[in-house]
This record gives C-alpha cells, sequence and structure tokens, in this order.
C-alpha cells in the first residue's frame, strides 16, 4: 500500500508538471486563445476516447439528464479553458497562474450558495487576503492595461472552474475524472467547431505540430495521471500538491522563453499562493476520512 501511494505521489508531481508546460503553449502558439482550445479539446477528445475504449468503458452517456449535465460542465470547462489562455497571453505566465489559482477561494464562497451549505467566516478572511494579493500585483486596477486585462481573465477562469468543480460533486460525481474530462472535451470542440472557418491563413505548421502536442501530451495524458493518482491519494491532499503548478509554470517560462515577473508580481503571488495553500491544508485535515470526488487540476 504504501509503495503505491509513494508511486501515485510520483504521477501526481509528474501530471502537475506536464500541465505547468500548458502556459508555455498559450504564448508560443500563434493563433487566438479560443483557435488554440478548439485544437486542443479536439486532439484530447480523440485521445481519451481511444483510452477509454482500450479500458473497456463505456462512451454513451447513462441517460438525458447526465448529458445535459455534462453540456452545462462542458461550457464552464470551455470558459476556464479560454480565459486561462487569454490572461496568459495578454500579461505574463506567472500573473496569470496566480490569478487562475485563486480557484479555491472562489468555490468556499459559492459552494455554500449553490449546496446551500452554511457559510463560515473564515472564508471571507482568506478571500480578502486573495484581493490584497491582487492589490499588491495591480494597485492601479486600470483595464486599459495588460496586468489589469491578464487579472480579470485569471479570474474569469477561476471562477468557471470552482462552479465547474462544484457542480460535477453535486450531480455527476459518479463519473470517472478521464471520462468526464473526454466528455468536457468532445463538446468544447463540437461548440468552437464553427470558428475552424475563421482559422488565419497566415497560420504555421508548427501551431498544428505544437496544438497536437497539447492536446495528446499535455492536456489527456496529464489529466489521465492525474487521474491514476487519485486512485491512491485523496482530491484534498492533491489539491495541496496542484498549488506548485503557478511555480512549475513561472519556472518553465522563465527557461523557455525568458519571461521574468515583475516584484509586484512576485510579491502578489507569494500572497495569493500562502493563502490557497493553508486554505487547502485546512481542507484535508478536515476531509481526510471522508470519501471525495475525482476532480481535474485546473490547465
Amino acid at each position: 500500500m504504501l509503495q503505491n501511494k509513494k508511486h501515485a505521489f510520483y504521477l501526481c508531481n509528474i501530471s502537475i508538471l506536464i500541465l505547468g508546460f500548458n502556459a508555455i503553449f498559450a504564448k508560443i502558439i500563434l493563433l487566438s486563445a479560443e483557435h488554440i482550445i478548439l485544437g486542443r479539446a479536439l486532439v484530447a477528445a480523440c485521445c481519451l476516447g481511444l483510452y477509454l475504449k482500450q479500458q473497456n468503458i463505456q462512451l454513451r452517456p447513462k441517460s438525458k439528464r447526465t448529458f445535459i449535465y455534462m453540456l452545462g460542465l462542458a461550457l464552464l470547462m470551455g470558459i476556464h479553458w479560454i480565459a486561462m489562455f487569454k490572461a496568459i497571453k495578454v500579461s505574463n505566465v506567472a500573473l496569470a497562474l496566480v490569478a487562475v489559482f485563486t480557484f479555491p477561494m472562489f468555490t468556499t464562497l459559492l459552494e455554500p450558495i449553490v449546496l446551500k451549505k452554511r457559510f463560515k467566516p473564515r472564508y471571507l478572511i482568506s478571500a480578502i487576503l486573495v484581493l490584497i494579493g491582487i492589490l499588491v500585483m495591480d494597485p492601479s486596477i486600470d483595464l486599459d492595461n495588460n496586468i489589469s486585462q491578464g487579472i480579470l481573465w485569471g479570474l474569469i477562469s477561476a471562477i468557471s472552474f470552482a462552479l465547474r468543480n462544484i457542480y460535477t460533486r453535486k450531480y455527476i460525481h459518479h463519473i470517472p475524472a478521464s471520462k468526464l474530462m473526454f466528455y468536457q472535451s468532445t463538446i468544447v470542440a463540437i461548440l468552437l467547431s464553427p470558428l475552424l472557418v475563421t482559422i488565419p491563413s497566415t497560420f504555421r505548421v508548427l501551431d498544428i505540430v505544437l496544438i497536437l502536442v497539447l492536446g495528446s501530451i499535455f492536456t489527456a495524458l496529464a489529466h489521465t495521471l492525474f487521474s491514476k493518482s487519485l486512485e491512491r491519494l485523496s482530491a484534498s491532499f492533491v489539491g495541496i500538491l496542484s498549488c506548485i503548478q503557478p511555480i512549475y509554470g513561472s519556472t518553465l517560462a522563465f527557461l523557455i522563453i525568458k519571461e521574468v515577473p515583475s516584484k509586484r508580481t512576485l510579491l502578489g503571488g507569494v500572497i495569493i499562493l500562502t493563502v490557497v495553500i493553508f486554505h487547502s491544508i485546512h481542507l484535508y485535515i478536515k476531509q481526510k476520512n471522508k470519501i471525495e470526488n475525482k476532480l481535474s487540476p485546473p490547465g
């Protein structure tokens, strides 16, 4: 059992590292965020479909109601992906990923409303600290500058991802993570398919290659490894590990595309990630003896 958990721990870290590369693709692929997500979702759906078939897992939804839930969740996942990539394109990797990783705060703020739970004041304190971190990164809050735009898109991505996780818990917690990601990737690809006629004629062959790699290795494989790790590790513990994804992404951006975050971004990011990590540890301590749902990480 200990060896299995150790193996799952390594799988989880590898998947988070792989997902950290996603931000780099947003920077180096010379297409819009919407076009990149269309290609990413299409490739991921094909790869995950083949994987599920190989595992003899039935692909069809069990009921019409399940399909309707899937459609709604796919919309939220599509918004999360597109907003995240827009945040990275208009600002920088470190700032965008820190903004996206405010999603645990939005989860605790929105969950009492959606699931009719009691609201706990300490979550509001955490949210205020996150807001302070955001103000440190961008005290001007001017949507004419790239920093504010990046934060706004990152927060939209975080809110949509938080809602996606909450509604997954409420309606379709029984569906395995890989199958859920297959449904969502497929629906996102179908919904964005009209954009195929708007792909610019100046796109590069390299962009196609990069999208194939992004959709297969850095989406389908990464989420499959993440799902495998959840077979032995609790979701709350994995949530703590996932908090290092912005650090991975920022480090990779520095090494690969020589992107250096500002001192304000670093300081605000430290404040936000510290709050998120402590919040995740609190949830882990609280939920370690409960049965938890299999949710995917952002990215």
